[in-house]
């Protein structure tokens, strides 16, 4: 695996951005993943899913969700897709 790295000003090498946001973006999925239950039971988020859909399907939704967050983390750090760009 090649660790995509950038070089700054000063001549460092740097980690690239997507690779930090990717990161990041599994960081908080599997974090999310492993607090789905607690997610449903004390956020009024979770609680208004609770409502909806029952409490089996507002878990698996919430870690749904989550399991996407870190997927789509893995693929940004990657390099398979890349972020939007404004220009």
């Amino acid at each position: 695996m090649v660790i995509a790295t950038a070089e700054s000003q000063k001549g460092d090498r740097v980690i690239s951005q997507e690779l930090a946001m990717g990161l990041a973006l599994i960081g908080m999925g599997l974090f999310f993943l492993q607090r789905a239950v607690w997610i449903v039971a004390e956020t009024r988020k979770g609680q208004w899913l609770k409502s909806r859909l029952g409490e089996d399907r507002a878990v698996m939704t919430v870690r749904l969700i989550a399991m996407s967050f870190a997927l789509m983390g893995g693929l940004l750090a990657a390099g398979v897709i890349e972020p939007l760009r404004w220009e």
